[in-house]
């Protein structure tokens, strides 16, 4: 999901998930998560984090080290635009193409021109600014989609337009087809957790194969969302509805439980395949442009790590994943598809 620095507590129950998979297969080191998932999709910081997992093929610590360097680089310079602070979309930019080269050895390096490295199928999760339907996020792809082809732009572009939050930072255009250009803005109204896409991609790639594992991780629970009390001065006055202030409606637009509920109804109350793992409680006091506090992210993490139904979720996670490459070489016409959403972070 989208979060921001508690991102980085999504990629800390990925960890424990990968090393319990290690345990069972010590020869495979390092363990590299592109190779036991399907797909891969994210929004926001939890695009990035999808990049890199995904596109880019790191292992989960790689992708911790890269994340917590580029947080503070990257999201807490900050410019005043219009009277709001935005971070500087350039350093973005810049970062991200040092990252490309270190990694891929092209700064420029595109979604679709994979080659020969590792990587799984990844997209991450855009909107128009000028249609900001929840149901229609625009997706870039790192894989030929047999429907709605998106183009193959550059990873730091799609980079930038998963991370493009309207109160934080700005759009970006990028070439479409041919000379033509669209707008983009991250798809963190209504779509910070695109576990919907995941689920609809994953039909259309794979029409005729069974989903074997579905692990969706969040950036821990939002708060209660409620309208705030009336002010005392004058307590009998209703406050109108056009002056209820940004933060309350940015929280209700960013709200990622309601599309895990949804899905949580929709596979009922089997275990499995579907999982998901979120902070109960801790984080969701902790802003999205917070970096100095990753420290308390761990900490709440770790200590949500430790519950009892937190262990026997991840315990049942990292089964299906050491066991969905041995169901896919046994059954006929591979039927079996393995599929992780991290919808690690947005602003």
């Amino acid at each position: 999901d989208s979060g921001g620095v508690r991102g980085l507590s999504m990629l800390l129950i990925l960890k424990e998930i990968m090393h319990r998979v290690q345990i069972q297969e010590p020869e495979n080191d390092p363990l590299l998560p592109c190779q036991y998932f399907d797909l891969i999709g994210g929004a926001g910081t939890g695009g990035l984090i999808a990049l890199l997992l995904g596109r880019c093929g790191v292992t989960v610590d790689e992708c911790i080290k890269i994340y917590v360097e580029l947080g503070p680089t990257v999201f807490q310079d900050v410019v005043r635009w219009r009277g709001e602070e935005r971070f500087k979309v350039t350093n973005l930019e810049k970062e991200w193409k040092k990252i490309m080269k270190n990694l891929l050895k092209d700064e420029n390096a595109r979604m679709m021109d994979h080659g020969n490295h590792p990587h799984c199928d990844t997209f991450v999760c855009a909107m128009s600014p000028h249609n900001l339907n929840p149901a229609s996020p625009r997706l870039f792809y790192t894989y030929n989609a047999p429907k709605y082809p998106s183009s193959n732009c550059m990873i730091w572009e799609a980079a930038r337009a998963t991370t493009a939050e309207p109160t934080f930072a700005e759009s970006i255009e990028i070439d479409v087809t041919g000379p033509l250009k669209e707008e983009y803005i991250g798809s963190s109204t209504g779509n910070s957790n695109p576990i919907h896409q995941v689920l609809e991609q994953s039909a259309l790639l794979h029409p005729f194969r069974d989903v074997a594992c579905v692990i969706s991780i969040g950036s821990g629970k939002a708060g209660i969302i409620s309208l705030p009390p009336p002010r005392a001065i004058f307590p009998r006055m209703i406050q109108p509805a056009h002056i209820i202030n940004a933060s309350l409606l940015r929280t209700m637009a960013t709200d990622t439980d309601r599309a895990a509920e949804e899905i949580s109804k929709r596979f009922g109350s089997a275990v499995g395949p579907y999982f998901r793992l979120t902070v109960e409680h801790g984080l969701q006091n902790i802003k999205l442009n917070e970096w100095d506090r990753l420290q308390d992210v761990t900490t709440h993490t770790q200590q949500y790590l430790r519950l009892a139904e937190t262990d026997h979720k991840v315990h049942l996670a990292a089964q299906h994943l050491f066991r969905a490459p041995r169901l896919l070489s046994s059954i006929a016409a591979g039927k079996t598809s393995t599929i992780i959403t991290m919808i690690l972070i947005n602003f």
